[in-house]
């Protein structure tokens, strides 16, 4: 009769499941003494994945010989987010052989690596050997003499570290300069990711050799690969707030991309928090006019995000170099921009993603002259929210920014319809459709003023010497600028609009009948705690580089 114990852990911050089972049979030969391990499972709606299976002694050890003290194998933080675990119940079966279940666990082709490590010992000060060996993102020591008793017969090990978010950093001191190189040592050391506290771990290898295999398989281990591995940094391309954009070069394919870099200490608390949140929207999202995130790297001072390189300037630099007055784009043009953008902001907001700073400038252009080849990019400000979820903070570019938010009133994804607005104006008008020379003059505006798109001297002009906008364009027009959100059209009424019938829209439309729900698995909160950009920050019109200088 072989019985299974099972402790089902939730981890409070990501969710992941995790299962410890302790296993006990009767063993023949051992006089009716059991022979109990413990194994940890994760479980994910995908998979379930055994990884790890000690010993655990229960009265007895393998020899049969009794211990006062048991050893438990603790669970206490999530192998996936590093956060921390609560149990959630317990329960036993009975269940197959043991020795099949270890002997499935336990193959060469789990260990990622093992070898021997140096450390020097806190008491005597003198080197001390270890085996350690690599499965998935554990790292286990072992004593030399016992090493071999655990492979075969799963003995607990001395140190486990869970090497998920460690930097791992090769170094050089006395030992590594030493002249004898038979007492030479090279120096790898393990710095902690700033949600653990803990101090930096230093071991060392006899090799430098075997010091860079160790570093490279522990850096693909715990997810913060080097980026100089990979990437050569370039020329500056651009400047934000707190990052520089920099050209780059794969070095093994030799392909140009944009990197973004961000100075960890230039940034506050809530910052980091948002670079986090637009980290893991760029990891998600994969559409066709959106900005595509290749890689992202980190390390104790650094961020880098490499991105798609694009080369030809954003939509609002293309508008200001139409020639004309007012500079405008041919309404066919148009059409096919909003067309995309719709497209986009329904996959967006099908994964519960609200841009919230939706212009020109976040629009870049991936073609030289074809204007509606667009993609949108720049997702600093964009936050998660559930289908019906209301948000509270401030934030976003003046010019673009819905009335609501204006209005300090709570608002939801239909934000993002207004600055589409704002933007399809701009394309067709020539000018911002709540434009003024001072922000308060656009505030005003855009809470009180009612759009007009007739009897409108600069509106009749346009129409004069050019192609006059057709009656659905200025339809959907309204109903995007309606300042009431309970009224505004939203993303599938806009995208069965009768402005689009005359367009083949299948050659466009990247996904049909998304299922928000489906894609949603966010837990809404009652405060909006992104990070907060007041509107007095933001210019109402963007003054264009000097083309010299870029």
């Amino acid at each position: 009769m072989h019985e299974e114990y099972f402790c089902v852990y939730i981890c409070k911050t990501c969710g992941f499941k995790f299962t410890t089972s302790t296993q006990k049979s009767d063993t023949n030969g051992h006089h009716g003494a059991t022979s109990p391990s413990t194994t940890m499972t994760t479980a994910t709606e995908d998979n379930t994945t055994e990884v790890l299976v000690f010993d655990k002694s229960n009265g007895h050890n393998l020899h049969g010989h009794n211990h006062n003290k048991e050893k438990e194998l603790v669970i206490r933080y999530c192998i996936q987010c590093g956060g921390k675990l609560e149990p959630k119940d317990t329960r036993s079966e009975t269940r197959v052989d043991l020795n099949s279940a270890v002997s499935r666990t336990y193959t060469k082709s789990s260990i990622r690596k093992k070898g021997t490590l140096f450390k020097i010992g806190r008491t005597t000060g003198s080197w001390v050997e270890r085996v350690y060996v690599l499965k998935d993102k554990f790292l286990y020591a072992f004593k030399l003499k016992t090493f071999f008793v655990y492979y075969f017969n799963q003995k607990m090990p001395t140190d486990v570290l869970f090497v998920q978010g460690w930097f791992i950093e090769p170094f050089e001191d006395q030992y590594t300069r030493g002249r004898d190189r038979a007492k030479q040592y090279f120096g790898i050391e393990f710095q902690p990711p700033q949600t653990v506290e803990s101090q930096s771990l230093k071991r060392y290898a006899k090799t430098k050799e075997e010091r860079d295999s160790w570093i490279k398989i522990l850096r693909r281990a715990a997810s913060t690969l080097y980026f100089g591995d990979y990437y050569t940094i370039g020329e500056v391309l651009g400047k934000g707030h707190f990052s520089v954009v920099h050209s780059g070069t794969h070095k093994t394919t030799n392909k140009k991309y944009a990197i973004k870099v961000i100075e960890k200490k230039s940034i506050d608390a809530r910052e980091r928090l948002a670079l986090r949140n637009e980290i893991a929207i760029m990891k998600l999202v994969k559409h066709p006019y959106i900005i595509n995130m290749i890689d992202v790297f980190e390390d104790q001072k650094m961020i880098y995000m490499v991105m798609a390189l694009v080369e030809h300037g954003d939509l609002f630099k293309r508008w200001h170099s139409k020639t004309g007055n007012p500079k405008v784009f041919p309404e066919q043009v148009t059409k096919i921009i909003i067309w995309k953008l719709l497209d986009a902001l329904q996959y967006l907001h099908g994964l519960g993603i609200v841009h919230r700073d939706l212009k020109p400038e976040n629009i870049l252009c991936t073609h030289a002259t074809d204007d509606t080849q667009i993609v949108i990019s720049d997702f600093g400000l964009s936050k998660f929210a559930a289908p019906h979820a209301e948000m509270t903070m401030p934030c976003g570019t003046l010019a673009y920014v819905a009335p609501e938010v204006l209005g300090m009133q709570r608002y939801d994804r239909k934000v993002d319809l207004w600055s589409l607005g704002c933007i399809m104006h701009l394309l067709l008008r020539g000018l911002l459709p709540f434009d003024g020379k001072k922000k308060t003059e656009v505030v005003e505006k855009t809470l009180t003023k009612e759009l007009c798109l007739t009897n409108h001297p600069q509106w009749e002009k346009f129409q004069i010497w050019y192609v006059c906008v057709c009656i659905y364009a200025k339809d959907l027009l309204t109903k995007l600028l309606i300042k009431d959100p309970k009224h505004r059209i939203d993303v599938e009424e806009a995208m069965a609009h009768s402005w689009f019938a005359d367009i083949e829209t299948q050659a466009f439309q990247i996904h049909t009948n998304l299922n928000v729900s489906s894609f949603l698995h966010i837990k809404p909160t009652h405060q909006d705690s992104e990070r907060s950009t007041t509107l007095e920050s933001y210019p109402t019109t963007r003054t264009l580089p000097d083309e010299n200088n870029t």
